[in-house]
Parts: structure tokens; sequence; C-alpha cells
């Protein structure tokens, strides 16, 4: 059982406050996660149109996961 699949909450809580996938703006995560643990908010969904890509992170993040 990975991480997210201990912790449900944190699967209905984000959204409830207009947090999306962030994959349903082609934008996708470095790190092998589920689409519900790697959220968006946007506040100007112009801005993301012509946008895609990987997030990237620091080196020290990699240590958390």
């Amino acid at each position: 059982m990975n991480f997210f699949e201990q912790k449900p909450f944190l699967v209905s809580y984000y959204p409830r406050f207009g947090f999306e996938p962030a994959s349903h703006y082609r934008i996708r995560c470095e790190w092998n996660v589920p689409d519900t643990a790697f959220m968006i908010l946007l506040f100007d969904e112009s801005q993301m149109r012509e946008s895609a890509g990987l997030a990237q992170y620091l080196p020290e993040f990699a240590e958390a996961i």
C-alpha cells in the first residue's frame, strides 16, 4: 500500500477548494504519483491554454518521496 492509498482524505480534501488534477492542463509530475496527488489551482485559466510540461522539483524534495 502506497502513501496515497493510506491517506484517502487527501484525495477528497483539495478539490473542495478548487484544485484539479494537473494532468487536465497537460502538466505532469516528475515522480510517478496518482493524478489525485498532483493537483493544480488556477487563478487565470486563460494563462494555461498553451501550457504543458513537466514539473520538476529541487533535489531536496526527492528525499521525501
